[in-house]
């Protein structure tokens, strides 16, 4: 499984290649940083059944995508959007 973003997709197993914003490190406030820490070093493989491995690459992804105006971008194209509006999977033809 993976997770297709503008700029890259990202492995549901895999880690994230890029650093993290520097706005955004180090966590300046004191409860988002105790949530974060329970979630840095996900206990066990790189498991998407896990919870704690999920929340480890959500936060990663957030923190390290977050300043990409890229993600701003509508994430489907206009032919995407009139299958969509039509009541049809847009990639279902494919």
């Amino acid at each position: 499984m993976s997770l297709s973003l503008p700029i890259t997709t990202i492995g549901l197993g895999s880690d994230i290649d890029r650093k993290i914003a520097p706005e955004l490190d180090p966590i300046i406030n004191p409860e988002l940083r105790v949530l974060l820490e329970r979630f840095r070093d996900a206990p066990g493989e790189k498991d998407w059944a896990s919870f704690a491995y999920r929340m480890h690459l959500i936060s990663q992804v957030f923190r390290a995508f977050q300043p990409s105006s890229d993600l701003l971008r509508c994430p489907f194209s206009l032919p995407e959007i009139e299958e969509i509006e039509a009541e049809r999977l847009p990639w279902a033809a494919q």
